[in-house]
Protein backbone atom coordinates (compact mmCIF):
# COMPACT_ATOMS: atom_id res chain seq x y z
CA UNK A 1 0.00 0.00 0.00
CA UNK A 2 1.29 3.51 -1.09
CA UNK A 3 0.78 6.57 1.38
CA UNK A 4 0.86 9.92 -0.23
CA UNK A 5 1.39 13.25 1.23
CA UNK A 6 -2.40 15.24 0.52
CA UNK A 7 -0.78 18.88 1.86
CA UNK A 8 1.04 18.28 -2.04
CA UNK A 9 -2.29 17.50 -4.17
CA UNK A 10 -4.25 20.84 -2.53
CA UNK A 11 -0.94 22.94 -3.43
CA UNK A 12 -0.82 20.86 -7.31
CA UNK A 13 -4.78 21.57 -7.61
CA UNK A 14 -4.15 25.12 -6.30
CA UNK A 15 -1.60 26.01 -8.47
CA UNK A 16 -3.66 24.05 -10.98
CA UNK A 17 -6.04 26.28 -10.80
CA UNK A 18 -4.02 29.66 -10.87
CA UNK A 19 -2.32 28.36 -14.13
CA UNK A 20 -5.65 27.68 -15.93
CA UNK A 21 -7.49 30.51 -14.61
CA UNK A 22 -4.09 32.85 -16.34
CA UNK A 23 -4.66 30.39 -19.55
CA UNK A 24 -8.49 31.70 -20.00
CA UNK A 25 -8.18 35.61 -18.94
CA UNK A 26 -5.79 35.86 -21.79
CA UNK A 27 -7.97 33.58 -24.22
CA UNK A 28 -10.39 36.04 -23.25
CA UNK A 29 -8.46 39.42 -24.20
CA UNK A 30 -6.80 38.22 -26.99
CA UNK A 31 -9.40 39.51 -29.31
CA UNK A 32 -9.23 43.14 -27.38
CA UNK A 33 -5.37 43.23 -27.44
CA UNK A 34 -4.34 45.71 -30.24
CA UNK A 35 -0.67 44.42 -30.27
CA UNK A 36 1.44 41.22 -28.66
CA UNK A 37 -0.73 38.58 -30.46
CA UNK A 38 2.26 36.02 -30.45
CA UNK A 39 2.89 36.53 -26.89
CA UNK A 40 -0.57 36.03 -25.63
CA UNK A 41 -0.45 33.13 -28.16
CA UNK A 42 2.39 31.18 -26.47
CA UNK A 43 1.12 32.33 -22.79
CA UNK A 44 -2.07 31.01 -23.22
CA UNK A 45 -0.35 27.11 -24.80
CA UNK A 46 2.48 27.79 -21.92
CA UNK A 47 -0.33 28.34 -18.63
CA UNK A 48 -2.66 25.43 -19.85
CA UNK A 49 0.32 22.92 -20.25
CA UNK A 50 1.54 24.13 -16.96
CA UNK A 51 -1.83 23.81 -15.22
CA UNK A 52 -2.19 20.12 -17.11
CA UNK A 53 1.54 19.10 -16.63
CA UNK A 54 1.54 20.84 -12.67
CA UNK A 55 -1.20 18.65 -11.22
CA UNK A 56 -0.25 14.88 -12.19
CA UNK A 57 3.29 15.81 -11.46
CA UNK A 58 2.12 16.98 -7.99
CA UNK A 59 0.41 13.94 -7.61
CA UNK A 60 3.70 11.80 -8.67
CA UNK A 61 5.57 13.70 -6.70
CA UNK A 62 3.04 13.41 -3.80
CA UNK A 63 3.51 9.40 -3.60
CA UNK A 64 5.90 7.73 -1.80
CA UNK A 65 8.61 6.65 -4.63
CA UNK A 66 11.17 3.59 -4.27
CA UNK A 67 12.76 4.15 -7.64
CA UNK A 68 15.36 5.88 -9.19
CA UNK A 69 13.88 9.71 -9.08
CA UNK A 70 16.10 10.80 -11.98
CA UNK A 71 14.02 8.63 -14.72
CA UNK A 72 11.06 9.92 -12.88
CA UNK A 73 11.89 13.59 -13.30
CA UNK A 74 13.37 12.87 -16.75
CA UNK A 75 9.85 11.22 -17.64
CA UNK A 76 7.88 13.72 -16.07
CA UNK A 77 9.51 16.52 -18.34
CA UNK A 78 9.53 14.65 -20.84
CA UNK A 79 5.52 14.90 -20.21
CA UNK A 80 5.12 18.76 -19.96
CA UNK A 81 7.07 19.32 -23.08
CA UNK A 82 4.73 16.41 -25.04
CA UNK A 83 1.49 18.69 -22.91
CA UNK A 84 3.15 22.04 -24.25
CA UNK A 85 2.74 21.24 -28.13
CA UNK A 86 -0.65 19.84 -27.95
CA UNK A 87 -1.89 22.84 -25.70
CA UNK A 88 -0.12 25.09 -28.82
CA UNK A 89 -2.50 23.01 -31.01
CA UNK A 90 -5.29 23.37 -28.89
CA UNK A 91 -4.77 27.06 -28.81
CA UNK A 92 -5.11 27.76 -32.12
CA UNK A 93 -8.45 26.47 -32.34
CA UNK A 94 -9.40 28.19 -29.04
CA UNK A 95 -8.56 31.23 -29.76
CA UNK A 96 -11.40 31.58 -32.89
CA UNK A 97 -13.67 30.99 -29.81
CA UNK A 98 -16.69 32.55 -31.64
CA UNK A 99 -16.96 29.23 -33.65
CA UNK A 100 -18.53 26.43 -31.31
CA UNK A 101 -16.74 23.46 -33.36
CA UNK A 102 -13.63 25.82 -32.72
CA UNK A 103 -14.56 24.97 -29.33
CA UNK A 104 -15.25 21.52 -29.24
CA UNK A 105 -11.88 20.35 -31.19
CA UNK A 106 -9.91 22.39 -28.67
CA UNK A 107 -11.69 21.10 -25.90
CA UNK A 108 -10.90 17.34 -27.36
CA UNK A 109 -7.25 18.19 -27.55
CA UNK A 110 -6.98 19.71 -24.16
CA UNK A 111 -9.01 16.58 -22.86
CA UNK A 112 -6.30 14.39 -24.84
CA UNK A 113 -3.29 15.94 -23.44
CA UNK A 114 -5.28 15.25 -19.58
CA UNK A 115 -5.51 12.10 -20.66
CA UNK A 116 -2.02 11.03 -22.26
CA UNK A 117 -0.10 13.48 -19.13
CA UNK A 118 -1.86 11.14 -16.90
CA UNK A 119 -0.93 7.84 -18.93
CA UNK A 120 2.45 9.06 -19.33
CA UNK A 121 2.99 9.80 -15.78
CA UNK A 122 1.22 6.30 -15.10
CA UNK A 123 3.15 4.26 -16.73
CA UNK A 124 6.84 6.12 -15.67
CA UNK A 125 5.40 5.09 -11.66
CA UNK A 126 4.11 2.00 -12.15
CA UNK A 127 5.98 -0.91 -12.74
CA UNK A 128 3.84 -3.55 -14.63
CA UNK A 129 0.51 -1.04 -15.85
CA UNK A 130 -2.50 -2.92 -17.52
CA UNK A 131 -4.40 -0.23 -19.50
CA UNK A 132 -7.91 -0.95 -19.54
CA UNK A 133 -9.11 0.73 -22.99
CA UNK A 134 -12.53 0.77 -22.38
CA UNK A 135 -12.39 2.46 -19.19
CA UNK A 136 -9.44 5.12 -20.81
CA UNK A 137 -12.25 6.00 -23.47
CA UNK A 138 -14.86 6.67 -20.96
CA UNK A 139 -12.58 8.55 -19.11
CA UNK A 140 -11.62 10.57 -22.17
CA UNK A 141 -15.44 11.19 -23.25
CA UNK A 142 -15.87 12.11 -19.83
CA UNK A 143 -13.04 14.97 -19.58
CA UNK A 144 -14.29 15.98 -23.21
CA UNK A 145 -17.66 16.62 -21.46
CA UNK A 146 -16.16 18.72 -18.87
CA UNK A 147 -13.49 20.52 -20.60
CA UNK A 148 -16.07 21.62 -23.59
CA UNK A 149 -18.43 22.46 -21.07
CA UNK A 150 -15.94 24.92 -18.94
CA UNK A 151 -14.91 26.11 -22.48
CA UNK A 152 -18.46 26.66 -23.89
CA UNK A 153 -19.25 28.54 -20.54
CA UNK A 154 -16.31 31.08 -20.68
CA UNK A 155 -15.58 31.77 -23.57
CA UNK A 156 -19.37 32.21 -25.31
CA UNK A 157 -19.92 35.64 -26.31
CA UNK A 158 -23.04 36.14 -24.15
CA UNK A 159 -21.89 34.41 -21.31
CA UNK A 160 -21.42 37.10 -18.50
CA UNK A 161 -24.40 39.72 -20.50
CA UNK A 162 -26.68 38.40 -18.51
CA UNK A 163 -28.06 39.76 -14.95
CA UNK A 164 -29.34 36.89 -14.48
CA UNK A 165 -26.41 34.17 -14.40
CA UNK A 166 -26.54 31.30 -12.30
CA UNK A 167 -22.60 32.83 -11.18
Amino acid sequence: MTSFNPLLIIFGLLLTGIAIFTALEMIAHYRSANYNHNFLFFGVAFSLSIGIWMMSFFGMISLDITDSTDRLIFMSFISGIISYLFSCFAVVFLLNYHKKSNINIGSMILSFVIVLTILVEFHVYGKELDFNIPLIVITYCIVVLFVGFTLHIVLSPNAMASPYAAW
